[in-house]
């Protein structure tokens, strides 16, 4: 059985994914109720869900959980499910935890329990992830990501918009790329620079990589700005594209990142060391730029 332990994209995003991609049941805490009836794009699902009194009760019960909550409390989270025997395998979203440093030592006790586990590091499974061919040699390869937050379209006051909890520019946005620049080689980070609006709450980020063999990689990412544009230039194929899912198939009101999210679960199906050492290289690009941020 699975667990879901996060209201949000936890219920849109991963509860489809996992109903479409495995004919268990999934476990979800009574609190959640009210929020999956009110989403109508989960009534195919209905069936899937076996409820239960809480998110205890649900770790207690299952034998993969899927944590999609704020770092801190996925962090938390981990620890819980890590005490119950029958959790066999984990799916973390990122960041693992509001830095890299507890990052590191989370995933440390993960792979000392000898359990299983992924971190949605999504990208590497999108269409255009899957087919990215990076040039070697001289040269330069630009990323850009420019597009209006939620939090800031709306006037939310949340943790996503705060360095300090795992939020902003880098830790929330930018660490997508973390997992994408690992699995091309990227080493090194030659510079980060972080733009706040309010203090302690960066709306942009700019670093450059570096990897052998490797054009330098100069990355922006802008999370305050009315124009929406997602573009890898320097890398075949071309990357232009109004929003990093906008390509991926979807039902009607179902999210476009659930077939992402699907094929990201059958990610298991794969070699762990595999995943773990690019968790771990992820992790070296995340402290660097931090680093460097600081600096």
């Amino acid at each position: 059985m699975f667990a879901i332990v996060g209201s949000g994209f936890g219920l849109y995003g991963y509860l489809p994914a996992v109903a479409q991609g495995s004919d268990e049941g999934v476990l979800l805490p009574e609190a959640y109720r009210e929020k999956v009836r009110a989403r109508r794009e989960l009534d195919p699902w209905l069936g899937r869900i076996r409820w239960v009194a809480d998110e205890r009760a649900a770790l207690a019960a299952a034998s993969t959980v899927i944590v999609a909550t704020p770092p801190a409390r996925q962090v938390e989270t981990v620890r819980a499910a890590l005490a119950q025997p029958g959790v066999l395998r984990l799916v973390l979203e990122k960041p693992v935890a509001p830095d890299p440093l507890e990052a590191d030592r989370l995933l440390d006790e993960i792979e000392r329990s000898g359990r299983r586990y992924r971190v949605g590091y999504t990208f590497l499974q999108t269409e255009w992830g899957a087919r990215l061919a990076w040039p070697r040699g001289v040269g330069t390869v630009d990323i850009t990501w420019t597009f209006m937050a939620h939090h800031f379209a709306h006037g939310r006051r949340n943790w996503k918009r705060t360095h300090a909890t795992g939020g902003g520019a880098m830790r929330f946005f930018g660490i997508h790329f973390f997992g994408l620049l690992a699995r091309a080689g990227y080493e090194s980070v030659r510079s980060s620079r972080l733009e706040e609006g309010d203090p302690g709450e960066p709306e942009r980020w700019e670093a450059v990589f570096a990897g052998a063999g490797l054009p330098q990689c100069r990355l922006r990412v802008d999370s305050r700005n009315p124009r929406s544009v997602f573009r890898i230039e320097g890398v075949e194929p071309i990357v232009d594209l109004e929003y990093p899912y906008s390509v991926e198939p979807a039902a009607a009101e179902q999210d476009r990142r659930v077939g992402v999210l699907r094929r990201f679960l059958a990610s298991f199906d794969e070699p762990d060391a595999e995943h773990a050492a690019l968790c771990r290289r992820a992790n070296v690009l995340w402290r660097e730029a931090e680093a460097a941020a600081a600096r």
